[in-house]
């Protein structure tokens, strides 16, 4: 199992608006120092809770296998 190396406190951070049949979507990258891609976070606005639970997961998946 490899060693997770956490993500400095301050770190660069892309914000992306998005949207998707209708939904409107924020994806947030944060990055390491050498620029690799720590984690990922979508956000929904306006939503219900179904697609806000899905939208987490997914990012939290997408994290994880970073």
């Amino acid at each position: 199992m490899p060693n997770r190396e956490p993500l400095p406190n301050r770190r660069d951070t892309t914000r992306q608006r998005v949207t998707i049949g209708g939904h409107r979507l924020f994806v947030d990258v944060s990055q390491y120092e050498d620029g690799r891609v720590g984690e990922v976070f979508i956000s929904v606005e306006k939503t219900g809770g179904e697609l806000r639970a899905t939208m987490d997961v997914a990012a939290r998946l997408v994290s994880v296998g970073l």
